[in-house]
C-alpha cells in the first residue's frame, strides 16, 4: 500500500520525501508525478488524510497545491468558441455534474459525487 512504501523512500540526507514532476510524459499534457505520486495521495478515507498530515514544510517554506479545476475542458470551450461551454464557466457551472446528469438522467440537483466522478 502507499504508506508501506513511503518510509523506504525517505531520502537519508534530508530525512524528507522527495518526488520526481514530469512536464512532457501524459498524453493529455499534464504534470506527472513519481516515486512517490504525490499528485494522488489518497483522500478520500482515513489513513489517506493521516498520510497527507505527515507532508509539513521545513520552517519558512510552504507547500503548495493547485488544482486546475476541469482544465482541458475550460482550454476546449476557449479554442472551440463553443457557446454552451462558455456560457456554463462563466456562470461557474459544474460540467462534470451536468454531463452525470445527462448520463444518468437525473436532475442536476441530485446528482451525488459518486456519479459525478463516473460520468467524468
Amino acid at each position: 500500500t502507499y504508506t508501506d512504501k513511503l518510509p523506504l523512500m525517505i531520502n537519508p540526507k534530508t530525512g524528507r520525501v522527495h518526488t520526481s514532476y514530469h512536464q512532457a510524459v501524459t498524453a493529455t499534457g499534464r504534470l506527472s508525478s513519481t516515486d512517490p505520486n504525490l499528485q494522488n495521495i489518497p483522500v478520500r478515507n482515513e489513513e489517506g488524510r493521516r498520510i497527507r498530515q505527515a507532508f509539513i514544510a521545513p520552517e519558512d517554506y510552504v507547500i503548495v497545491s493547485a488544482d486546475y479545476s476541469q482544465i482541458e475542458l475550460r482550454i476546449m470551450a476557449h479554442l472551440s468558441r463553443d457557446k454552451g461551454l462558455l456560457t456554463a464557466f462563466a456562470e461557474g457551472k459544474d460540467i462534470h455534474r451536468a454531463t452525470a446528469a445527462e448520463v444518468f438522467g437525473l436532475p442536476l440537483e441530485t446528482v451525488t459525487s459518486e456519479q459525478r466522478r463516473s460520468a467524468k
